[in-house]
């Protein structure tokens, strides 16, 4: 009896040290479980983080290439503009040297014609050898301000007083104020005191002719009656006018006209008178300004 007690109690000592082993064991593997959820969860929290952060890279360096792309075409617009810039100032300073080299010739010959009228005309009288007589400077006053339009030509503002030192025709003085000095029109100032006579052989606007039946109706012709106080218009690229009557000239500085003509006009005289090329013939001349209407007004 003692016997069965005895192997009753080990069997029950053997049972109980399972159940703790296995309870050991069973505690081991939830810790185990938990350590390895807990890995896993960390695991997944580092692999989103970085997918985070790669994504947000990746975006950073999609906006950087959009800028540079951005600044890239922005720099190529604006050294394009700055070619365009160049290539057409280069182009309107030809065209200004171009111009002023025609007029430096048309001068040239209207001095020459000028010249040749003075020693063969005898109703012409201009002023003579003032460059070599001081005597015979006469100043003048400006009625109108004037811009240059070439380095030969002298700017001047209205009421200036400047010394002609020479007359170069009928259209043009040379003159002085004070250190600066060019020529200017003559339509621009008035002589002062007993300074000699304008040249006499300077012509007044002539009438246009009377207009036909098919002429076109409702122009105003230009007239310079009442225009004292205006100055005279001087464009720097030319503007268009179209022929409305045919003009024939009577000097040989003025510029034939067709009906029809269209006409660059580079200066519009205080006289009526306008200064331009016609784009038919090509050739350049002054003519009177009521017998054109502005091309635009077609």
């Amino acid at each position: 009896e003692e016997e069965r007690k005895k192997q009753e109690e080990r069997k029950r000592e053997e049972e109980r040290r399972k159940q703790e082993e296995e309870e050991r064991r069973r505690a081991e593997e939830r810790r185990r479980i938990e350590e390895e959820r807990k890995r896993i969860e960390d695991e997944r929290k580092r692999i989103e983080q970085e997918r985070k952060l790669e994504e947000e890279r990746r975006r950073d360096q999609e906006r950087k290439r959009k800028e540079q792309d951005r600044k890239r075409k922005e720099e190529q617009i604006r050294l394009e503009e700055e070619r365009q810039i160049r290539e057409e100032e280069a182009k309107r300073e030809e065209e200004r040297k171009k111009r002023e080299e025609e007029r430096r010739q048309e001068l040239d010959r209207l001095n020459n014609e000028n010249t040749y009228r003075v020693a063969h005309d005898p109703n012409v009288h201009v002023v003579e050898n003032v460059i070599n007589d001081k005597s015979d400077y006469f100043e003048v006053r400006a009625k109108y301000s004037f811009k240059s339009q070439t380095d030969s030509e002298l700017s001047f503002k209205k009421g200036t007083i400047i010394t002609v030192t020479d007359v170069i025709d009928d259209n043009w003085y040379f003159g002085k104020d004070g250190s600066r000095e060019g020529m200017f029109p003559v339509s621009y100032v008035e002589k002062i005191d007993n300074s000699p006579e304008k040249p006499e052989y300077i012509e007044s606007l002539p009438p246009p002719p009377p207009p036909e039946e098919d002429d076109y109706q409702g122009y105003r012709y230009h007239d310079n009656e009442d225009n004292d106080d205006s100055d005279s218009s001087i464009f720097q690229d030319g503007e268009l006018y179209i022929a409305q009557y045919d003009y024939k000239p009577k000097n040989n500085d003025e510029l034939e006209l067709k009906r029809g003509d269209i006409i660059e006009v580079i200066e519009r005289c205080d006289d009526g008178w306008f200064v331009g090329t016609s784009q038919e013939t090509e050739q350049f001349g002054t003519f009177p300004g009521n017998y054109v209407v502005p091309y635009d007004a077609q």
